[in-house]
């Protein structure tokens, strides 16, 4: 296992490993019960690992994406219709939340 990403808290360290699912590549959110302990002169922050050393450049890479985005994923491009359901979503998303969905591979953003 390697870790991909530090967070500052639980619930962004659980918002990087679910991007990662998304795309396929299995990680888990390691340190979150740590969270308390945290002071001087140690701290100790959630962190997100992959599992396989071979998704560890594509996690490297999607999660600086994420960090390029910001943690509102302000993304860029078009938003996309579901080919299910015709629900259209946020460039961001990969998935339909109505139907759950992937986002047809003609429509991936850029």
């Amino acid at each position: 296992m390697r870790q991909v990403y530090a967070a500052r808290d639980p619930i962004q360290a659980h918002f990087v490993r679910n991007l990662l699912d998304n795309e396929g590549i299995k990680a888990e959110v390691q340190g979150e019960n740590l969270l308390g302990v945290r002071g001087e002169p140690l701290c100790f922050y959630p962190s997100v690992w992959v599992f396989q050393d071979s998704d560890f450049e594509r996690a490297r890479a999607l999660v600086a994406e994420y960090e390029r985005r910001g943690e509102r994923g302000q993304a860029k491009g078009e938003p996309w219709q579901c080919g299910k359901c015709g629900t259209k979503r946020e460039p961001q998303f990969t998935q339909c939340w109505k139907c759950g969905a992937s986002r047809p591979p003609e429509q991936k953003q850029k």
